[in-house]
C-alpha cells in the first residue's frame, strides 16, 4: 500500500494477492481446487475552488476450480473466474455553513465466466452485471435540528451470452430524515419512496427517540419498515450446478421495534453502561 499528501492532492494505492491450494470437494477427488485472487485499487483526491473531489477505482480479478458437485462429482479443469470493477466521483459542495450537498456517481460491473471443458456441460455459462448509480444528498445542519433529503438512481443490467439474455431493471428513490435534539428528549424520523420496474413500489419509514431524565439515565424506542426488491442477479443468474436466479422473485418487506433502558455509571477510575432492551424483528 501506497499513499501520501502531495500539494493538496491526497493519494492512495492498494495491491493485494490470495492463493490458496486447495483440495477436491468430491469424496473420491483426485484434482485439487485451488483459488488465488489478486485486488487493484486507487484514490485521489483534491480540492476545486470550494467543491472537495474524491475519485476511486477499485478492481478484483480471482479464478476458482470447481467440481461438479452431487452426482458429479470431481470435474477436471473446471474453473469460474470473475471479474469486479468498481469505479465512483464524488463532489462534495458546502453551499454555506450550515448547508451541504454531496453528488456521487458512480458504476460497477461483476463478470463470471464457467468454463467446463467436459461436451455439452452445462457449467459453461457467462453472465455479467452493470450497475450505474447516482446519488444527490443535501445536508441541512442548525443548531438543534439536522434535516438530510436527496435522490438515489440505479439502473441495473444483466446481459448473458450463454443464456440468452440481456434484461435491466431501473430503481429511482426519494429520501429525507429529520433529527431534533430538546433538552431532554432527541427525536428522529427518515421516509423513502422507492419507484422499481421489477416490483412494487414502495414506502418505508422509522422513527425514534431518547428520553434523557438525568446524566446517568436515557430510555430509547424505535420502529420501522423495510423493503428490499431483488437484485438483478437474483432474478436472472444463469442457471449452474450452484445457483440459478428465479424471474418471479418478489420484494420483501419487514417491520421491527426496539425499546431500551440506559444506565451509565461513571467513577475516578471506572466507567460502564448497563442496557436492557427488547426487540422484535419482523413483526
Amino acid at each position: 500500500m501506497q499513499g501520501g499528501t502531495d500539494s493538496g492532492v491526497t493519494y492512495a494505492l492498494t495491491a493485494d494477492t490470495l492463493k490458496t491450494d486447495g483440495f477436491s470437494a468430491a469424496a473420491s477427488g483426485t484434482e485439487a481446487d485451488p483459488y488465488d485472487r489478486t485486488t487493484l485499487s486507487g484514490r485521489v483526491g483534491f480540492q476545486a475552488g470550494d467543491a472537495d473531489i474524491n475519485l476511486s477505482v477499485r478492481n478484483v480479478e480471482g479464478t476458482t476450480d470447481l467440481d461438479g458437485g452431487f452426482p458429479f462429482g470431481d470435474v477436471l479443469d473446471y474453473t469460474q473466474k470473475t471479474k469486479q470493477n468498481v469505479s465512483s466521483v464524488q463532489v462534495v459542495y458546502p453551499f454555506s455553513d450550515i448547508f451541504e450537498s454531496t453528488l456521487q456517481i458512480s458504476r460497477s460491473t461483476d463478470d463470471v465466466v464457467g468454463k467446463d471443458p467436459a461436451p455439452f456441460s452445462f457449467n459453461n455459462s457467462d453472465f455479467k452485471t452493470t450497475v450505474d448509480q447516482l446519488t444527490l444528498q443535501n445536508h441541512l445542519d442548525l443548531e438543534a435540528v439536522s434535516v438530510l433529503f436527496g435522490l438515489d438512481v440505479h439502473r441495473d443490467n444483466g446481459k448473458s451470452t450463454s443464456a440468452g439474455f440481456d434484461e435491466t431493471m431501473t430503481q429511482q428513490a426519494l429520501f429525507a430524515s429529520f433529527a431534533n435534539s430538546y433538552d431532554m428528549l432527541d427525536v428522529n424520523a427518515s421516509v423513502r419512496y422507492d419507484k422499481n420496474s421489477v416490483s412494487d413500489n414502495a414506502t418505508t419509514y422509522k422513527l425514534g427517540t431518547v428520553f434523557h431524565a438525568n446524566d446517568n439515565f436515557s430510555a430509547s424506542a424505535n420502529y420501522g419498515t423495510g423493503f428490499k426488491a431483488p437484485s438483478i442477479n437474483d432474478l436472472y443468474f444463469p442457471a449452474s450446478a450452484f445457483s440459478a436466479g428465479n424471474a418471479n422473485l418478489k420484494s420483501e418487506t419487514s417491520k421491527g421495534w426496539d425499546m431500551g433502558l440506559n444506565y451509565q455509571v461513571e467513577g475516578d477510575d471506572l466507567s460502564y453502561d448497563i442496557e436492557c432492551g427488547l426487540f422484535q424483528y419482523p413483526i
